[in-house]
C-alpha cells in the first residue's frame, strides 16, 4: 500500500481524552509490513487500533468488543475479509467496516455492499484517501447510531445496504465518452458508458449487478438513456451508440414519445450486447421495425464473445457490428485471429453491415484490422473514455 506523505490537515481531531475518546479502530491484514504501516498512519492521526493478523483474531477481537470501526483487508488466508464482515453483522448491524483488497472481483465488491461495508478501496491507497475514508465511516457509524431510521430498522439489513449504495450511485451516474473513428482517422461516433461516483458501485458492472440483485435494471438502463440524451456535445460531433440489453430492447418506454431518448433517434445506435438469450421470432421483428421507423439503428456488440451467435447476429439485422477485443488483442501476432477476423468483415460486408474494431490498444493492431477492412476503430490508442465528448 502507497501510504505516502501524511499532510497536516489530514489528521483527525478528537476530544480531549475523558470526554469521548477517540474512535477505536480493528485493523486486519495478514501483510505484516502493511500493517504496521497503516496501524503507524492510524494512531497517528489520532485512532486508537488493534491490529489483527488472520479473520479468526478479528473474530476474537469483535467478541470482546469495543470498536467503532473495521478497516480490514479482503484477500485474508482462511476466514477472509467477508467472512470477517459477516462476523460483524452477525453482532452489530450498525458498526462500519472498510474493505481494502488489491485483487478487487465483482464478487467480493457486490458481498461488500449487501453486508453494508462503508467503503471497497484498492491497494495500492493514498494516505489521504484512507484517512478520509476511515473518518467518513467513523462519522457514519456514529450517526447511525445516534438516529437510526425507521426504513433501516424495517427493511432487512443485507438489501437495505445494497438499496442505499445503490441510490447513491444513481443520484451519481454520470456518462463517460469514449469516441469511434473511421480509418483516415476522422471522429465518426461516441459510445456512451455508464459511469458512478459512488465508491460501492464505481465499476459499472457492479452497479449492473446491484441494479438486477434489486430488480430495478430498466430504472438504470432509463437513467442513462436519459443522462446521454440530454448531453449536446455528444450528438453535435455525430451518432452516439448506447448500450442495450434484450429486455432492454423490448423495454415500452424506450419509445415513449415524450422521451428525450426518442427525439434524438435519428442520431443513436442501439448497441445490443447479449448477456442474456435474445428472443427472436414476430415479437422482435415487430420492435425492430418500430425502432428503425423512429430512426435509431442497431448494433451488434461482442461478435466472436463466447456468449454471442449467430442467431442473434440473424435476428437483429444489424447496421454496425462491434467484434469482441478479445479478437482483436494480438491479431497482429495470432494468424488464426486475423483470419477470423478477415472472415467476419467480408461476411458484414457483403451482407451491407459496418464493422467496428473494438479493444484496440496497439499500433500493430491498429495496422492489421485496417488492412482487414474493418470500417471503424476504437480502443485505448486511440481515445479513452472521458467526460467530455470530443468535438467533431
Amino acid at each position: 500500500m502507497n501510504a505516502g506523505p501524511v499532510l497536516p490537515d489530514a489528521r483527525v481531531e478528537f476530544p480531549a481524552s475523558g470526554v469521548v475518546p477517540a474512535p477505536h479502530v480493528l485493523l486486519v491484514d495478514d501483510d505484516t509490513g502493511l500493517l504496521g504501516v497503516t496501524r503507524e498512519l492510524l494512531e497517528d492521526a489520532g485512532y486508537r487500533v488493534t491490529a489483527a493478523e488472520d479473520g479468526e483474531a478479528a473474530i476474537r477481537e469483535l467478541a470482546i468488543g469495543g470498536y467503532d470501526l473495521v478497516l480490514t483487508d479482503v484477500g485474508l488466508p482462511g476466514l477472509g475479509g467477508v467472512d470477517v464482515l459477516k462476523a460483524v453483522r452477525a453482532r452489530d448491524r450498525e458498526l462500519p467496516v472498510v474493505f481494502l483488497t488489491g485483487s478487487p472481483s465483482l464478487e467480493t465488491a457486490i458481498d461488500a455492499v449487501q453486508l453494508g461495508a462503508q467503503r471497497y478501496l484498492l491497494k495500492p491507497v493514498a494516505a489521504t484517501e484512507l484517512l478520509d475514508a476511515v473518518a467518513a465511516a467513523a462519522a457514519e457509524g456514529r450517526q447511525r447510531r445516534q438516529r437510526p431510521s425507521a426504513a433501516d430498522r424495517q427493511v432487512d439489513g443485507l438489501e437495505a445496504g445494497l438499496t442505499r449504495a445503490f441510490e447513491r450511485a444513481l443520484g451519481s451516474l454520470w456518462i463517460a465518452w469514449q469516441p469511434l473513428f473511421r480509418r483516415d482517422g476522422s471522429l465518426f461516433a461516441h459510445e456512451a458508458l455508464l459511469r458512478s461516483r459512488e465508491p460501492a458501485l464505481v465499476r459499472p458492472a457492479q452497479m449492473l449487478a446491484a441494479a438486477e440483485r434489486l430488480g430495478r435494471l430498466g430504472e438504470l438502463a432509463a437513467r442513462v438513456r436519459a443522462c446521454t440524451a440530454t448531453d449536446d456535445r455528444a450528438f453535435a460531433s455525430g451518432l452516439v451508440f448506447v448500450n442495450l440489453t434484450p429486455a432492454d430492447l423490448l423495454d415500452p418506454s424506450l419509445l415513449a414519445a415524450e422521451a428525450p431518448f426518442v427525439a434524438r433517434a435519428g442520431s443513436i445506435v442501439l448497441e445490443i450486447t447479449e448477456q442474456a438469450p435474445l428472443e427472436t421470432g414476430s415479437r422482435l421483428r415487430e420492435r425492430l421495425r418500430e425502432l428503425r421507423a423512429a430512426g435509431f439503428r442497431i448494433a451488434l456488440d461482442d461478435l466472436g464473445a463466447g456468449h454471442s451467435n449467430l442467431n442473434g447476429f440473424a435476428a437483429l439485422e444489424p447496421d454496425f457490428v462491434k467484434l469482441d477485443m478479445a479478437l482483436i488483442r494480438d491479431v497482429d501476432c495470432e494468424p488464426v485471429k486475423r483470419r477470423l477476423v478477415r472472415a467476419m468483415v467480408e461476411t458484414c460486408h457483403d451482407l451491407g453491415i459496418a464493422v467496428v474494431a473494438e479493444g484496440i490498444e496497439r499500433p500493430g493492431e491498429r495496422a492489421v484490422v485496417e488492412e482487414l477492412g474493418c470500417d471503424l476503430l476504437q480502443g485505448f490508442l486511440l481515445a479513452r473514455p472521458a467526460a467530455a465528448p470530443l468535438a467533431g
